[in-house]
């Protein structure tokens, strides 16, 4: 299933590159599918995804950022793949002060 949403955005495409970079503090208020991002371990780019859950249920899946190009692009893969993203986010400059972000 493939699914995209496409968002414009006051500020350019830096800014939102730098907010959108901290997933923990982003995600969670961007996808209201998701109740918290989290950074378990030390390894780079990945995370650790949890949606909001009924008591006693834990379901949560690993992410890894797979490709990061600053300001334009980044590339997910799930379950800490690298190698078969299953997600992306793309931000284009409308203006100095519009950033179209596509995900």
């Amino acid at each position: 299933m493939e699914h995209s949403v496409t968002t414009d955005i006051q500020a350019s495409a830096e800014r939102v590159w730098e907010v959108w970079s901290d997933l923990e503090a982003i995600l969670p208020r961007w996808m209201r599918l998701i109740e918290s991002v989290q950074k378990p371990w030390r390894i780079p780019d990945l995370t650790d995804w949890n949606p909001p859950q009924p008591k006693g249920f834990r379901f949560h899946w690993e992410a890894r950022i797979s490709q990061r190009v600053k300001s334009q692009a980044a590339a997910l893969g799930i379950g800490g793949r690298t190698t078969h993203p299953k997600g992306a986010v793309r931000f284009y400059p409308q203006t100095r002060s519009l950033t179209a972000v596509r995900s």
